[in-house]
């Protein structure tokens, strides 16, 4: 009966419980949510979908907007890190800052919104990359790597940024990664 329950229940609602369950809960229950929710990301991984798609578009003038493919890929991508997963999220924090190289944007507005978000979204994956180092489930030398080329991709997407006068959007970003210990 309580499938009946699940299959009706609102988001909100699944959420609510989840939460609340969770949270009331011993560790070994959050141990074990953590473990099913990363089995079922192993199982679903559409990133390479996900990846192929344009992350932004031209609108009527010389600016970009973002796609439907962008919002998804940031989806994937705070599931990734939100579950310990965060070296799997560098990547593709690093394929949306890569992105937005060569292209331009409004001071304000969605755009200028949401790389303030993925700027966010980089300093959250970062530390979720820390926890699993610390957890020894991860091998270093490959997270090495990753964060260089997020890095690369920070650091060449500030230099296109001033050569057309914009807001650096990955301020908090830079001085994360800078500040990372590796």
């Amino acid at each position: 009966m309580l499938d009946t329950f699940i299959a009706n229940a609102s988001v909100e609602d699944l959420r609510a419980i989840t939460r609340n369950l969770l949270a009331i809960n011993s560790g070994s229950l959050t141990q074990s949510y953590k473990s099913c929710a990363r089995d079922r990301l192993r199982r679903t991984d559409n990133t390479a979908q996900l990846l192929s798609a344009p992350l932004f578009q031209q609108s009527d003038d010389v600016f970009h907007i973002p796609t439907q493919a962008l919002y998804d890929l940031l989806i994937r991508t705070r599931k990734l890190y939100g579950v310990g997963f965060g070296s799997s999220s560098l990547p593709l924090l690093t394929a949306i800052v890569r992105a937005t190289i060569g292209i331009r944007w409004r001071g304000h507005g969605e755009m200028a919104d949401l790389l303030a978000i993925v700027d966010n979204d980089i300093s959250q994956a970062i530390q979720s990359t820390k926890e699993e180092i610390a957890s020894h489930s991860i091998d270093i030398s490959s997270v090495r790597d990753a964060a260089e080329k997020l890095r690369l991709a920070v650091v060449e997407s500030r230099r296109d940024v001033l050569a057309w006068s914009g807001r650096f959007p990955f301020g908090r970003a830079d001085i994360s990664i800078h500040c990372w210990k590796l």
